[in-house]
């Protein structure tokens, strides 16, 4: 389910571009989640 979750996550992040792609603390989540 990695590319399900690189798919979301590439979601997530292209959404929160322009809103602080640097605050991402559900990135930080699902890097280690697995």
């Amino acid at each position: 389910a990695k590319g399900k979750l690189e798919a979301f996550m590439a979601k997530r992040r292209r959404r929160n571009a322009s809103k602080g792609h640097r605050n991402m603390p559900y990135r930080r989540l699902g890097d280690g989640e697995q």
